[in-house]
């Protein structure tokens, strides 16, 4: 019997825990991809345009601290209201 047929045999008897298991490991086993190459300038300034183009319209960090303050304390006064209102 090969080693990859004693690999397959195996396989087929594991649950499906281990298969989960057995697939990171194996996946460990490969190669370690090439390294990237560094991005050439018209990559980078490609780059930023595009997250530039991303940010345009979105709410700013204050702007929804803010408002997910403001959901807090309406969701607060709501149950305070229950609890108010089951006494």
């Amino acid at each position: 019997m090969s080693v990859k047929e004693r690999v397959h045999h195996l396989v087929n008897e594991l649950s499906e825990a281990d298969l989960l298991v057995a697939e990171r490991v194996l996946r460990g086993l490969r190669l370690p991809p090439e390294e990237p190459t560094k991005p050439t300038p018209e990559q980078r300034r490609a780059a930023h345009e595009q997250l530039q183009a991303a940010i345009r319209g979105k709410v700013t960090t204050d702007a929804y601290f803010r408002e997910k303050h403001e959901e807090l304390a309406r969701e607060e006064a709501r149950l305070r209201g229950q609890e108010e209102e089951s006494r």
